[in-house]
């Protein structure tokens, strides 16, 4: 973190960081199992769940990582961007602000500016 950062917050935005990348990592890991499943599990084996019953093992195996895999993604790019995004993105005012915080009138422009008001040589 940089210095105008508090060390409670490097700490936690440490941590968050640590997992986001737990959550990416799981997903990889997950689509892995996916494609390991796809390959490895015969089509016509049936397996019993026991809240669902006889289940289809690919189908079980294909929609259970698929599932970890979107759902450990969404988190982890949730988690990512609110690590990234904690602290807005502030850029210092240019325009010189009068007492009420109102930019102050644009002074100076009698003349028009722009092509359509060039003096032709």
């Amino acid at each position: 973190m940089d210095h105008l950062t508090p060390q409670g917050d490097a700490r936690t935005a440490k941590r968050s960081e640590r997992m986001a990348a737990m959550l990416f990592t799981a997903a990889a890991l997950a689509s892995v199992g996916f494609a390991v499943s796809c390959l490895t599990i015969p089509a016509d084996t049936w397996i019993f769940v026991f809240p669902l019953g006889v289940v289809k093992a690919i189908d079980f195996a294909l929609g259970t990582t698929l599932g970890i895999t979107l759902s450990c993604l969404g988190a982890g790019a949730r988690r990512w961007a609110r690590v990234r995004m904690s602290r807005p993105a502030t850029r210092p005012h240019s325009k010189p602000r009068t007492h009420d915080g109102c930019p102050e009138p644009l002074r100076g422009y009698d003349q028009p500016v722009g092509p359509a008001f060039r003096e032709r040589a």
